[in-house]
């Protein structure tokens, strides 16, 4: 396969003549994927253009005495979840946190708890817990909605900082149909969970045992557009072809008989891979209206803490920073000289988000401090954040090579276009968060996204026996 792609699982992966499954992308999706093939189809590979596995779930090391995450970092929801499933079977452990904690009013420099939410905040919740009976066709925004429910200018802001930016993009660009799909297919109740470990180790248990190449940039997927439901996997050896080949940015090129494409929304949207022959006109238009905007994480490292104990997490209506956090764990990871070491995150999506990627760093740093001045200081400490600030570390999620965003969200789409993202064509399959039809973005909506894409492989094929006993 050449010098520069490299095999995670340690030695080159064998491409078997017979039976090949390859997944276009290693993020949860992929591996989730691949983890229900491995056991039935005689070989599953996993092409990575990254050089690391896991996708969006990416943490970085070295700043406080344990790893911090620039990606997905709660566990939204602990029913009906093959996450949580996971994770109990491994015997790790979640601890429930309450959202939102507090509500900061930047620009009357007052806050709230949830216990005793103002009136604003109440209606603005009432409304998104009431969003089954809202009125909006295709094309109809939130934003405009509440508009035209009477909404004043503060509850539109903190709906853009509760909820939009939760969701990952701005007010205006949420569609009203998808958000109620979204309502509708939620089943796995309100809990916010930390997990008492790194998502990292997530990654590395889903991918034990599976051949991923890294630095393998999926170019061109060749592919049979038509395949009758209950043939055979492998093409009879007379005909001594293969259904698929990919082609990476080498030129390399990996035959195999059907591919599972998991790669981000953006990835497709901006022609990155080429199909042959071209994927279906329904189906480019779907992702061309399915929307997924980007985020910023801005991450705070202190000497010590100088926020009361109990708190956690803040949204913060007119704040530069629309929702801090600051988690912690029991068992510190690290060496003894970060040790004391606390952080604070700032979360911020959608148009917020890319007005922040145009500033230089040192501005984002003096506002991030000016408002956490501004909601913890004291007559004895007046700059608290400024005067333990240590260091900080931004990732911009628009500038991840391979991903270039942070998630779906509830856009403007038509009904029906993650279906036919999702939709198979002959022997290409697709997976990832944008295809889950219940737009459901979270870690658990991935991998239930890859898990469906292994069945339609099995379900198309025949595949050694009772396949999806095994699933």
């Amino acid at each position: 396969m050449g010098s520069k792609a490299e095999s995670v699982s340690g030695g080159v992966p064998r491409f078997d003549p017979e039976g090949t499954v390859a997944i276009v992308g290693a993020g949860l999706a992929g591996l989730q994927a691949a983890r229900v093939l491995k056991d039935v189809v005689r070989n599953v590979v996993v092409v990575e253009a990254s050089d690391c596995l896991g996708g969006r779930v990416k943490q970085v090391s070295g700043l406080v005495p344990w790893s911090l995450q620039l990606g997905p970092e709660f566990i939204h929801g602990s029913e009906n979840s093959v996450l949580m499933k996971m994770v109990d079977n491994w015997g790790w452990k979640t601890r429930e946190l309450e959202w939102p904690d507090k509500y900061y009013f930047a620009d009357t420099k007052t806050s709230c708890s949830s216990e005793d939410e103002t009136k604003e905040v109440e209606r603005v919740h009432h409304f998104f817990e009431d969003i089954l009976k809202v009125e909006g066709e295709d094309g109809a925004s939130v934003k405009d909605a509440m508009a035209k429910a009477g909404a004043s200018r503060k509850e539109i802001e903190i709906a853009e900082v509760c909820y939009a930016n939760d969701f990952g993009t701005s007010l205006d660009k949420m569609g009203i149909p998808e958000l109620k799909r979204e309502k509708l297919s939620w089943t796995y109740g309100e809990k916010y969970l930390i997990l008492d470990r790194p998502l990292s180790c997530l990654i590395n248990n889903l991918a034990a045992g599976i051949d991923v190449r890294i630095k393998w940039q999926a170019k061109r997927i060749e592919y049979a557009s038509s395949i009758d439901k209950g043939t055979s996997l492998v093409t009879p050896r007379s005909k001594g072809i293969k259904r698929c080949s990919i082609v990476n940015q080498q030129g390399e090129r990996l035959q195999c008989d059907a591919v599972i494409v998991t790669v981000p929304l953006t990835i497709l949207q901006d022609g990155d891979i080429t199909f042959s022959p071209p994927l279906p006109l329904a189906k480019r238009g779907a992702i061309s209206r399915i929307a997924m905007s980007t985020a910023v994480k801005v991450v705070l490292v202190f000497a010590s803490r100088f926020w009361p104990e109990s708190f956690w997490d803040a949204c913060c209506p007119y704040g530069f920073l629309p929702e801090i956090w600051a988690t912690k764990y029991d068992s510190p990871r690290s060496s003894d000289e970060l040790a004391g070491r606390v952080a604070m995150v700032g979360f911020v999506c959608g148009d917020r988000a890319k007005r922040m990627a145009e500033m230089p760093e040192d501005e984002i740093v003096s506002s991030s401090l000016a408002q956490l001045d501004e909601m913890f200081g004291s007559r004895v400490e007046e700059r608290p954040a400024s005067s333990a600030f240590l260091s900080y570390y931004i990732k911009n999620w628009s500038e991840e090579p391979f991903i270039r965003g942070a998630y779906s969200y509830p856009c403007k789409a038509k009904e029906g276009d993650r279906g036919l993202l999702r939709k198979s064509v002959g022997s290409l399959f697709f997976a990832g968060e944008a295809t889950h039809e219940g737009v459901n973005p979270c870690m658990q909506g991935a991998l239930e996204t890859g898990q469906l894409a292994a069945q339609d492989v099995l379900k198309t094929f025949q595949v050694g026996g009772n396949n999806l006993g095994k699933l």
